[in-house]
């Protein structure tokens, strides 16, 4: 896999703003302001503070609320109604539609997406003994 900052942008800009534009994902959610707990995060900094489109969105990396520029510019202190894409419903079949090239890494990127996300520690899963700690 490319370098995962590189294919992380690439993946945003190709993927998922072009299939949210196509309509194939994102609902309209009320989002508020205040960065979320995850940002500060290693998570978060690993993800990145802010998509690079003009749009008013989010990403949402599994609770990981990731705004566009263009709704850092338009936040104000108010939650405000914007299309919420999360990562989770971004299937192969979008891949290879929106950017073929993108689906051989895919799988690789999203396991780091939950390793980075701590999904892969025991505490995470719910059938596990440990989740009821």
């Amino acid at each position: 896999m490319q370098n995962f900052t590189e294919y992380l942008k690439e993946f945003e800009q190709t993927i998922v703003l072009a299939g949210m534009k196509k309509g194939l994902f994102g609902k309209v959610r009320l989002i508020h302001p205040r960065p979320c707990k995850l940002a500060a995060t290693n998570f978060g900094k690993k993800m990145g503070a802010e998509v690079d489109a003009s749009e008013l969105m989010v990403l949402d990396y599994y609770g990981l609320l990731k705004p566009s520029t263009g709704l850092r510019v338009a936040f104000d202190r108010f939650p405000i109604a914007v299309i919420c894409v999360a990562f989770s419903t971004v299937h192969l079949s979008h891949i290879k539609e929106l950017n073929e090239v993108l689906i051989f890494d895919f799988l690789t990127f999203k396991n780091e997406v939950l390793r980075a996300r701590a999904f892969n520690d025991q505490r995470h899963r719910p059938d596990s003994p440990a989740s009821s700690l």
